[in-house]
């Protein structure tokens, strides 16, 4: 073996414990909350563009019934 590594079979078995226990309690595990707050702002995103495309075909629905309106008048 070219390496060897010096830690304890103890530690080891901690570091073990500790990805098992992130793995099952993931809140507390770093990477996870970033994931996440990824998941979070993506929701907020999709919202956003719903929101945003609701809005453009009120808009325009709007648009095209005054558009009608003013047309029959003139």
């Amino acid at each position: 073996m070219p390496f060897v590594i010096t830690t304890s079979k103890k530690k080891r078995k901690n570091e073990k414990r500790n990805i098992f226990n992130c793995m099952r309690m993931r809140y507390k595990c770093h990477s996870h909350g970033k994931n996440l707050y990824l998941f979070f702002f993506f929701k907020i995103y999709l919202f956003l563009i719903i929101i945003s495309f609701f809005s453009f075909s009120f808009s325009y629905s709007f648009f095209l019934f005054f558009h009608n309106i003013i047309l029959k008048t003139c």
